[in-house]
């Protein structure tokens, strides 16, 4: 509390509390589990006044069963309108509902370039143009932003179909990545500073995404200082994933973190890493400091 009250550093702040947590305390702070109404939450750590973090869908509203929310517009229909304002406000509606039903991160806006009309979730996005999802995706995350809820870009950075998403290989272009793929992910950056990203199911030339360093880095180099989580299932080494610089995994385990460690496959100092860039966004958005507030079901 002395350290809130002289106004440290959010990235200092976090790094003192990783120096306190015991281990199976920093693996429950990046392990994402169902728990009672809550789509996705962490353990927290209740002996350092950590809160659990909350994190749910979606791009268009409360989802997961929620009830009492607005039953949103398709954010395509959003982005047909071509007007950032109305985009903000759906944001603003999106972030003020979360945070009144207990969830601290809204999992959107989704930014993925609509190239395949059989995709599946073309309705989640905003289109096929970079522009357009740039520009109503910024909109929409300062939206959410402004209510204190942190958003959440998705799904970082190619992901254009459902079927085989868990094993597809999607072969792309470093040219098509910087003009197609990837101005909506570096405007939430730059533009909507969002605090968190979602890492996409399939292959990028031959790395699962959630497990590749080059990404973390492109994300980096933009400015991000935030925290990845992987999409459900989108893991399959988790040592890869987490050195790589994803930071909460679904479905994962205490138990299973645990075992790596202790077989030297996974260094603390990654576990580290992913927790302190937990933390900071905690620290940054007052969610360590401010009683916490709403609960499922509110209207």
């Amino acid at each position: 509390q002395r350290a809130l009250n002289r106004h440290t550093p959010p990235a200092t702040l976090a790094a003192d509390v990783v120096r306190r947590m015991t281990r199976r305390e920093k693996f429950g702070e990046i392990v994402l589990e169902h728990v009672g109404p809550y789509e996705n939450i962490n353990a927290g750590a209740p002996r350092l006044c950590i809160p659990a973090l909350s994190l749910q869908d979606g791009p268009q509203g409360l989802a997961y069963g929620a009830v009492g929310v607005t039953q949103l517009p398709a954010p395509l229909g959003i982005a047909a309108t071509f007007d950032t304002g109305i985009a903000q406000d759906y944001g603003q509606v999106q972030g003020s509902e979360a945070a009144g039903q207990g969830i601290d991160v809204v999992q959107g806006p989704t930014l993925n370039i609509d190239r395949v009309p059989q995709s599946g979730r073309t309705y989640e996005g905003f289109g096929e143009d970079p522009l357009l999802v740039a520009e109503m995706g910024v909109a929409d995350a300062e939206g959410i932003q402004t209510t204190g809820t942190m958003a959440m870009a998705k799904h970082f950075a190619v992901y254009n179909q459902e079927t085989d998403r868990g094993v597809l290989d999607t072969v792309v272009s470093q040219r098509a990545l910087e003009e197609v793929y990837f101005p909506p992910f570096k405007a939430a950056v730059t533009e909507a500073h969002v605090s968190t990203f979602m890492c996409a199911y399939p292959q990028l030339n031959g790395t699962y995404q959630c497990q590749d360093p080059a990404l973390t880095h492109q994300l980096a180099d933009w400015g991000f200082t935030g925290f990845i989580r992987s999409d459900l299932g989108s893991v399959h080494d988790p040592v890869a994933a987490i050195e790589a610089g994803t930071d909460l995994l679904k479905p994962s385990s205490v138990a299973t973190l645990d075992l790596l460690v202790r077989e030297h496959r996974l260094a603390v100092s990654a576990v580290d890493r992913a927790v302190t860039r937990v933390l900071t966004q905690m620290f940054a958005h007052g969610l360590v400091d401010r009683p916490a507030g709403g609960s499922p079901g509110a209207a």
